[in-house]
């Protein structure tokens, strides 16, 4: 244990330094202070476990630093030394906490008598403590076993079935409660979490940790018993009971928009919150399984959703062969960015029903898949083409996890059919173009662009001159410092990968050529973004 002397006089300070043999009693460390300030810091900065602290100082009494002390919630034991023995002081100081009150000149044997009942008292009580919070950790992990054997049915559902356990158990739960669920499922985890992090403690530490604390916020306040814990990989669950049940579901649907308001600012994931509603105990295993139901027909990435009884996805696939018509015909007239908008669009629209479930969205890959085979046998354009480069075989193969993941293939195919319909036109120079913008990152050769486009480098050069004005190493240089520019204003990447997504991988020469085009270092660009 560590004490701290605080008297405005230097000489009374030595006098009490000196009066006791500090490590007999236990004492490791004594820290002085001649102010209340400096009290102040020396307590933010050292672990103080026992303040010996004069009452009349100038600017801030004794008395009013533990008033702080207590206001900050400091777990330090104060004994009061002072020349006055007025009874305004001891009443003041007994009000605020303190453990003695010792009139100068200090007795050194009470002085030692009141600082070992001291110590004896901080163990006690941090015993005490202890013991208290290991009971509350496992009824708290009692209280969660008891949820996962309802909802697995190691307890059967029948009220006096539950109301026979939570007796057996010990539980702080009453049957005649309602109680109201929140499933929150991680569906993404951010490109900058490592793979290790999804799977193991660190990521899902903090991710519990937040919705911990927003949960006790939230909810704990307004309801007599609440919970949350890992429910699977990706999951968590929050369970919240009492008497009244549209206080539980209020609160439980601010806690969800509250974590994803925080999941946006301090989080690197996506999560999908799902509110259940406030039933009767018996009921709770079936609106935890309609949770989860809910879950895996839900196709959106992040966001909320309310549980009702009528949005159990049980609606018929539409029909869409007429849509499917309309965008085919698009693509073979070349208007591929009015199919992709409309496509866009339609499924934007289309997440905000209920019938938009797992069921249909296969159903419609599947005819958006015909679509492009269609496509690709009418224009003599190999489909495999479409997931040759490996960050567009990682699209294809995870469209069908999300809405999310779906547009993200609808953007990546039809980009690539329109580039192929370019390729195949008779404009070399928009072919070079479009080639250029999807190798940026690459070793741009005169040899490969010519290449692609089947025309001799020379003949190349000079009509992509005469028809732009510049010479093709020119406008690869030029786009690289756009789309450099863009990565800087639009993400937080660090500016190495900056580098490398825009085909520098020595960094020097990136520096130099981002200050030719923008005046300044990419550094100095960034931090102006930030003022």
């Amino acid at each position: 244990m560590n004490l701290l002397i605080v008297d405005d006089e230097i000489s009374s300070i030595r006098a009490v330094s000196d009066m006791v043999d500090w490590s007999a009693l236990g004492i490791d460390q004594v820290f002085t202070a001649l102010s209340a300030q400096e009290a102040r810091e020396r307590i933010m900065n050292s672990s103080v476990d026992i303040l010996l602290c004069d009452i009349e100082m100038p600017q801030e009494s004794g008395l009013d630093l533990l008033e702080w002390i207590n206001h900050e919630h400091l777990d330090i034991c104060c004994i009061y030394m002072t020349c006055y023995p007025e009874f305004s002081y001891a009443q003041r100081a007994v009000k605020l906490g303190s453990t003695a009150y010792l009139l100068k000149p200090i007795d050194p044997s009470e002085l030692e008598r009141e600082v070992t009942e001291t110590i004896a008292k901080k163990q006690e009580l941090s015993q005490m403590r202890s013991a208290h919070q290991l009971m509350a950790e496992n009824e708290e992990k009692n209280c969660q076993q008891f949820w996962r054997d309802l909802f697995y049915v190691e307890i059967p559902s029948e009220l006096h079935a539950i109301q026979s356990q939570i007796e057996r158990r010990q539980l702080p739960l009453d049957s005649m409660w309602f109680y109201c669920p929140v499933l929150l499922e991680v569906r993404r985890w951010g490109a900058d979490i490592a793979q290790e992090e999804k799977n193991s403690s660190p990521g899902r530490y903090a991710v519990h940790n937040i919705a911990q604390e927003l949960f006790d916020e939230t909810v704990g306040t307004a309801c007599p018993w609440h919970t949350i814990f890992q429910f699977g990989k990706n999951a968590q669950l929050a369970l919240c009971g009492g008497p009244d049940s549209s206080l539980l579901q209020e609160r439980c649907k601010s806690f969800a928009q509250r974590y994803l308001k925080a999941e946006q600012t301090y989080l690197h994931v996506k999560t999908v919150c799902y509110v259940g509603g406030a039933i009767t105990i018996d009921q709770v295993a079936e609106e935890i399984e309609s949770l989860l139901r809910l879950d895996s027909n839900h196709l959106q990435n992040q966001g909320l959703v309310l549980h009702t009884r009528t949005s159990e996805y049980g609606q018929t696939e539409p029909d869409l062969r007429d849509l499917f018509e309309r965008w085919t015909n698009l693509l073979n007239g070349d208007h591929f960015e009015r199919a992709r908008q409309e496509i866009l669009d339609y499924l934007s629209t289309r997440a905000k029903t209920w019938n938009f479930n797992r069921r249909w969205f296969i159903y419609f890959l599947n005819n958006y898949a015909g679509m492009l085979m269609g496509y690709a046998e009418r224009h003599n354009f190999p489909l495999k083409q479409l997931t040759a480069d490996p960050a567009d075989a990682a699209c294809f193969e995870q469209s069908y996890q999300s809405l999310d993941d779906m547009c993200a293939w609808v953007e990546s195919s039809l980009r690539q059919l329109e580039q192929e319909s370019v390729l195949q036109s008779s404009d070399p120079v928009a072919a070079t173009k479009l080639f250029i913008e999807k190798h940026l990152s690459n070793d741009l050769d005169m040899s490969i662009i010519a290449e692609n486009v089947h025309l001799n480098q020379d003949y190349l050069t000079r009509i992509f001159r005469r028809k732009t004005g510049v010479s093709i190493k020119s406008y690869v240089v030029t786009r690289r410092m756009e789309k450099a520019k863009e990565l800087l204003e639009n993400s937080q990447l660090p500016i190495t990968d900056v580098a490398y997504q825009v085909g520098y991988y020595n960094y020097t020469s990136f520096n130099r050529v981002f200050k030719r085009f923008y005046g300044e270092s990419p550094q100095g660009f960034r931090k102006q973004l930030n003022l």
